[in-house]
């Protein structure tokens, strides 16, 4: 039993040592593998190190070809760039060289193509002088053609018409006589007078052809007075108490008649009715009558007025006749004599009226800058305008009596008749002396200064 005992406990320790060195057999294995899965990590580890690196290396590389690209683009870009504004300086002048060669529409062709960012002075100099609106320098004498699509001005001593709307200009007459220069009512003729030569020249404004040359001895046009009448198929003169009227149409004299009036004196600020059939004019220096063409008789003879009569105007149906000077009064008459309104308001002399259209209004200016538009079917004051600078010089309407013109120099104001204080003032200071028509369709004005002529739109 005891041998059986000892031979049990020797078996159970080399058991137990069996079992120690399987144990420690099982862990030297699983440091190997613990060794082996380490140095894979760190193998894997190096690699995406190197991965990484690469990578940066790549990407490095990537953004210096990138930022090569970039600037050979903006190379290109600038070059281009310069390519365009060099294009754009040769359209510039090419633009210029065709308005010198009055081809003013290939000229605003070229400017059109011109990118806006290019677009500096110089463009604008020279659009300017190709577009219809811009400043026509050189000019002394300007006024719109009877439709209101050319404008008709005198550059040097050649009479030009420029289109409205393509802005191509052509001379009508190349040579008119130096002088007072007129246009009929209607823009259909001009009218050239040399006061050294004492010759009346009239041009037809559609063919620039002379339609004839009148002796003429008006020694003064300013003071004495020539006209033509409302159809621009006669023209008058008076002077030495004589009537003389020309027609425009066969270059002849009409009649010659004498002045009939009871009143000594020559007839001064004077002008044809819208009938054509009449004068009115200022006798003396306060005394207006209306003259008869075809006979030299008086027609009418007003009242004597307070001082001198300085302006005076027909209504356009010819109905009534205005009246103002040096008392601060407007009176309005109608042509049989009778003494319709008496419009006072006024504080200093009175030196411009006006008829709307449609006769329904009457605007008066005067040396106390104020322009007063009055009612004609009561006589009342409607609006009193003001924001003038200066004595007004003259008044005009627009054809559709909307708009009002104001001249004080030296400025022009462009004033809504409904909301007369809303004035435009069209740059004063570039305009001296001036004088200005409209557009027959409202969309146009024409002013004429000593520094040139300006085509506004109204719009």
């Amino acid at each position: 039993l005891q041998l059986r005992e000892t031979t049990a406990q020797r078996d159970r320790a080399d058991q137990a040592l069996k079992d120690e060195e399987q144990a420690r057999l099982l862990a030297e294995r699983e440091q190997d593998r613990a060794k082996k899965a380490r140095a894979l990590a760190d193998e894997q580890k190096t690699q995406a190190e190197n991965a990484r690196r690469v990578a940066e290396e790549e990407k490095a590389k990537a953004d210096g070809e990138r930022k090569k690209a970039e600037e050979a683009r903006r190379k290109v870009e600038a070059l281009e760039e310069k390519a365009q504004e060099q294009l754009y300086f040769n359209r510039v002048l090419r633009a210029h060289l065709e308005w010198l060669n009055n081809n003013a529409g290939r000229a605003r062709e070229l400017l059109s193509a011109c990118p806006e960012r290019f677009r500096n002075w110089e463009w604008h100099y020279v659009w300017r002088l190709c577009h219809p609106s811009g400043l026509t320098r050189g000019v002394d004498f300007a006024t719109l053609d009877r439709d209101g699509r050319r404008l008709l001005f005198r550059r040097g001593r050649s009479l030009l018409a420029r289109d409205l709307d393509s802005g191509e200009e052509r001379v009508l007459v190349p040579e008119i006589p130096a002088g007072y220069l007129f246009f009929s009512p209607d823009a259909s003729r001009l009218g050239a007078l040399d006061l050294r030569a004492k010759t009346l020249s009239v041009i037809d404004c559609s063919s620039g052809k002379l339609r004839g040359a009148f002796p003429c001895h008006v020694p003064n046009a300013f003071n004495q007075g020539i006209c033509f009448s409302t159809d621009g198929l006669r023209v008058a003169s008076c002077i030495n108490r004589k009537i003389v009227v020309w027609n425009v149409e066969t270059g002849h004299e009409e009649k010659r008649v004498d002045i009939k009036t009871k009143i000594l004196g020559d007839l001064k600020v004077f002008c044809f009715s819208p009938d054509g059939k009449s004068l009115g004019g200022v006798v003396g220096y306060n005394k207006v009558v209306l003259i008869d063409v075809a006979t030299g008789a008086e027609v009418l003879a007003l009242p004597p007025q307070d001082g001198n009569v300085w302006t005076m105007g027909f209504s356009a149906d010819g109905q009534r006749l205005a009246t103002a000077g040096i008392d601060h009064t407007v009176r309005v008459w109608d042509v049989s004599g009778k003494l319709l309104h008496v419009c006072r308001g006024h504080l200093k002399s009175v030196r411009a009226v006006c008829f709307s259209h449609d006769g329904s209004t009457l605007a008066s200016g005067g040396d106390d800058t104020n322009v007063f538009l009055w009612s004609m079917a009561t006589g009342e004051l409607l609006q009193t305008v003001r924001g003038n600078s200066g004595p007004i010089k003259s008044l005009s309407f627009s054809r559709d009596g909307k708009r009002l013109l104001s001249c004080a120099f030296p400025e022009i104001l462009l004033h809504d008749v409904i909301k007369p204080q809303d004035a435009a003032a069209l740059k004063a200071a570039e305009i001296l002396l001036p004088d200005f028509c409209f557009h027959p369709g409202n969309r146009h004005l024409v002013t004429t200064g000593d520094r040139g002529v300006q085509v506004w739109d109204l719009d």
